[in-house]
């Protein structure tokens, strides 16, 4: 998985250690369609960068 890449490498064991971590926990995943889970879909978007304002004096 690492090729040898020293970004790779440290990306797999980051991976490594929260794999080891999550182990010491019992939970169930579960998709929750964002219709049923409003504002962690809001939340999880990014606002609308490009919405122009005008400012007048």
């Amino acid at each position: 998985m690492n090729n040898g890449d020293p970004a790779n490498k440290t990306a797999f064991n980051r991976l490594q250690r929260w794999g080891m971590w999550f182990d010491n926990f019992s939970f169930d995943i579960e998709n929750i369609k964002g219709k049923e889970n409003s504002l962690a879909n809001f939340a999880s978007r990014e606002l609308n960068q490009s919405s122009k304002v005008n400012i007048t004096q």
